[in-house]
């Protein structure tokens, strides 16, 4: 691997209509991988959050791909997995956590951005392609 940066902290959710930024990368210095986890363990009963991924996969895309997934408590409390994902340089990727209904509640987060070497970049073309 290149490299690697991981962001590690808490969000805090204020309730239903507050959202917090996890993450949020500009331009990065090489194509990267993100993968990591948020805890909803302190979810509060009755409560619900959105989690949704944002990142541009062309130069200059007037409006970003997102990707978001809805979680209700205490069901699905469990600490969130983010598979990893393979995205370009310019993906300017940002990682928010929204809260649509119930009292507010603290979720930890690990997030990692890996900037594989060029033999991994190669597998991972073949592979997927």
């Amino acid at each position: 691997m290149d490299g690697k940066e991981t962001f590690v902290g808490t969000v805090s959710l204020s309730g239903s209509g507050s959202t917090a930024i996890v993450v949020s990368i500009g331009e990065w210095h090489d194509d990267f991988i993100v993968t990591g986890w948020i805890d909803l363990s302190n979810m509060p009963s009755g409560a619900e959050v959105e989690l949704c991924m944002e990142f541009n996969m062309v130069p200059n895309q007037p409006q970003p791909s997102r990707l978001c997934s809805s979680y209700k408590s205490p069901s699905d409390a469990a600490p969130l997995y983010i598979k990893p994902m393979m995205l370009p340089r310019h993906a300017n990727m940002k990682i928010t956590l929204s809260q649509t209904k119930g009292n507010g509640f603290d979720a930890n987060y690990w997030i990692a951005i890996v900037v594989p070497d060029l033999g991994v970049k190669q597998w991972l073309m073949r592979r997927f392609a």
